[in-house]
């Protein structure tokens, strides 16, 4: 039932307006991580203040730039206790592959990574065993802070030039979906 939004700071425009390829690629990477982790975080949303469950969102690229798409794929699942509950006892739940969405989540993080190890954008990266920190210059973002253990992401957070901070504890999330299913789920 909680809903975590990440804010789409992002134009549908964003990387037409845009022209060093480099940037192209750093931005389309950070709206990545965004789509990815807000998919992760609202996998269980059945309510959103707009109504309705949370929708999966997708990120569209071409030459005019990126878009944040809604998916109207959904699951319904008979769970009659459930105060999102239609009258038959069904609930819609978004329909969200976590492990799926964990995996691309980890691979843009990955390719952050290799951007800010080469510079682009201005970008630096601060790296340690288990965390990783990267920078940006003339963005609305200032830092993006990944914590590791081994290959897995535990956490990813994220600072705005505005001061805002979000922290996303990923690890909890993925594992109490890992094992969850339900039978009834059509």
């Amino acid at each position: 039932m909680g809903l975590f939004y990440i804010v789409m700071i992002f134009g549908v425009n964003a990387l037409a307006a845009n022209h060093d390829g480099g940037c192209q690629s750093l931005t389309t990477t950070q709206m990545k991580l965004s789509v990815h982790a807000s998919n992760i975080m609202n996998v269980d949303s059945t309510r959103t203040r707009h109504g309705g469950h949370y929708k999966k969102r997708t990120l569209l690229c071409g030459n005019q730039g990126c878009e944040v798409k809604e998916s109207r794929d959904r699951k319904v699942v008979y769970e009659p206790g459930h105060p999102d509950a239609n009258r038959s006892g069904y609930v819609t739940y978004p329909d969200i592959d976590i492990l799926k969405e964990y995996a691309q989540l980890i691979s843009a993080a990955a390719e952050l990574k290799d951007l800010a190890f080469n510079k682009v954008c201005q970008s630096q990266i601060l790296q340690s065993a288990e965390d990783m920190l990267v920078k940006y210059h003339g963005s609305k973002i200032i830092s993006d802070n990944f914590k590791f253990k081994g290959s897995k992401l535990l956490s990813w957070g994220r600072t705005y030039t505005s001061g805002k901070r979000e922290v996303f504890d990923l690890n909890t999330r993925v594992e109490q979906k890992r094992f969850a299913t339900n039978s009834l789920a059509f």
